[in-house]
């Protein structure tokens, strides 16, 4: 059984997957399960034009083995090229690449990415027949059941046409229409794993709310996104106690800080070379002209990769700057990576007693030695 930490935007950031990893291999009780992680997912148009802006999405550390790249867009050239340059780039470090053809967020589907590209079938196949054919990493996809409940039987068998193309396909057990809430398919699953048979690995995604929820079906393995902000633990039978959670939430913050110090330190403020500023005008005049998507006007050749190149730190870089803090961190000053960590501490203490009086208490809060006065305050009154 594969387990699968969903990639998720401005959550599945390299601290967060580093928590996850770490709790999985204290707790997991199961030899026949590994843990696979996602990055958050980056916009292949962004990539090429502004590298030094997206490559955020995809900073990886050396001790990651299972680690799958996720883009998004829409335009058949800047996927493409996205694809072959991560993958001629950043193809020894990571596992796999993946195109999100299933996240119904009205700012990535304004784009035509997401599930938009599911109005599309023709196009869509043609995106991944291309992408697989030309890199040597794995393609997976993510996707849903479709956009609509009356459209799930028609796109069945077509969507079992892109199993050729793949290692893997992520089925989120919800049509676009019905986002993350309502009754999630299983069964819509089950039949999908037992039509394509052995062609890809096929993983189920939605509605898991705890680790029971990932045992008895006969696929490949389950993912789970929003379930796992909060419970990192989601993966392991472990309950965890008060203690746990305060030795996670204090690593956690501190991996937090250290990352965004490295990222000061290592993310230039400008880049451009010859390809970007190429790529740039060649991607305006096609929005101007209102041809996005039109795949036989222009050929990937068009597009020019770049030259620049993430640097990525070591897991034992990171720790060493964690646990070290104050010899890089001014504490004194408020970070912004406090206000990032907030949407995963709120997660962490929710359902305890008094806990909405500390998420009130810590609504506005960006500097190191309050928060850290007021969870230690919260968890002393625990014990």
């Amino acid at each position: 059984m594969i387990l699968w930490l969903a990639p998720m935007d401005g959550v599945t950031n390299l601290p967060y997957r580093m928590i996850v990893q770490r709790v999985f291999q204290q707790y997991n009780q199961s030899p026949n399960q590994t843990l696979w992680t996602w990055t958050e997912f980056m916009n292949a148009d962004g990539y090429m034009v502004q590298p030094h802006r997206l490559a955020h999405h995809f900073i990886h550390s050396d001790q990651e083995k299972n680690l799958i790249v996720q883009i998004y867009g829409w335009t058949r050239e800047t996927l493409v090229s996205t694809a072959i340059d991560l993958d001629r780039k950043y193809g020894s470090h990571i596992a796999g690449i993946e195109i999100n053809i299933g996240c119904p967020s009205p700012r990535v589907m304004a784009c035509g990415g997401g599930s938009a590209l599911m109005r599309d079938y023709d196009y869509l196949r043609s995106i991944v027949e291309e992408i697989s054919e030309s890199i040597q990493l794995p393609l997976s996809l993510k996707v849903r059941t479709w956009l609509r409940n009356e459209d799930k039987s028609e796109w069945f068998d077509t969507l079992v046409g892109l199993t050729p193309f793949c290692k893997m396909i992520t089925i989120h057990g919800r049509t676009f229409s019905m986002g993350h809430s309502g009754e999630n398919d299983r069964d819509y699953i089950q039949r999908f794993r037992e039509a394509v048979s052995e062609q890809c690995l096929v993983i189920g995604n939605g509605g898991i709310t705890h680790y029971d929820d990932m045992q008895g079906k006969h696929i490949d393995g389950y993912m789970v996104g929003q379930a796992a902000i909060g419970d990192p633990r989601i993966f392991t039978p472990h309950e965890p106690t008060p203690q746990d959670r305060y030795d996670i939430i204090m690593e956690h913050m501190h991996l937090l800080l250290a990352y965004e110090y490295w990222k000061e330190k290592n993310i230039p403020d400008t880049y451009e070379d010859p390809a970007t500023l190429h790529n740039k005008t060649l991607l305006h005049a096609r929005k101007k002209g209102g041809d996005i998507g039109d795949d036989t006007r222009h050929e990937v050749s068009e597009l020019q990769l770049h030259d620049f190149v993430m640097m990525m730190p070591t897991m034992a870089e990171l720790d060493d700057i964690a646990n070290n803090l104050g010899n890089y961190v001014d504490f004194d000053r408020e970070h912004q990576g406090l206000v990032e960590f907030r949407k995963y501490l709120f997660n962490y203490i929710a359902g305890l007693p008094e806990s909405k009086e500390l998420k009130k208490s810590l609504a506005r809060t960006k500097e190191y030695h309050m928060m850290r006065r007021e969870i230690d305050g919260f968890f002393s009154g625990m014990s």
